[in-house]
């Protein structure tokens, strides 16, 4: 009788492993083992394309200005500078909220992540002056500073932009 139990069990094991259900957890498994290796592979590859090159700080060519430094570039920013010295209007450009350029700008220009300064735009519009303007991407920067007089914005260093003047070059800051 116990050799017909060890028997039966034995044929039966290779019956579950080949059953519908079992080799239906067989093939999720390896479905979530290889969309864990992708994830991870891509997560990798993003990592690695990230700029790291810091960025330019351009302006329109008619700008005046062949250089600045952080603390000129902070009052244009906060709009405490609000002309040239030849007297046209500066037109500070910044990136969107959430853009990793701006970010790495506003720890570099003020020490402060782009939230911090929430509360000053606040102040400063019941006051009635409005924040920089904001362009979605590089090329949009680069087009409106190549476009409008007085301009001044900052793009990624990831290529040498034409038809504007590159007032200062600011090395990548690591961001929290």
């Amino acid at each position: 009788m116990e050799r017909n139990w060890v028997w039966t069990a034995v044929s039966i094991v290779p019956l579950l492993y080949y059953s519908r259900e079992m080799h239906v957890l067989r093939d999720s498994f390896k479905t979530f083992f290889w969309l864990s290796i992708l994830m991870f592979f891509a997560i990798g590859i993003a990592w690695c394309n990230e700029p790291k090159a810091g960025m330019l700080i351009i302006a329109n060519s008619d700008v005046p200005v062949k250089q600045l430094t952080l603390n000129q570039l902070s009052a244009i920013y906060l709009t405490k500078r609000k002309t040239w010295p030849n007297g046209e209007r500066i037109i500070p450009i910044n990136r969107e909220a959430g853009s990793k350029v701006r970010s790495e700008f506003s720890r570099t220009v003020f020490n402060e992540p782009p939230e911090a300064l929430t509360y000053y735009w606040i102040k400063m519009q019941f006051k009635g002056d409005p924040p920089p303007l904001i362009q979605h991407s590089n090329k949009g920067v680069l087009l409106f500073v190549q476009r409008v007089p007085g301009t001044i914005g900052y793009i990624n260093q990831d290529s040498t932009p034409n038809g504007v003047k590159v007032l200062a070059s600011l090395p990548s800051k690591k961001t929290k």
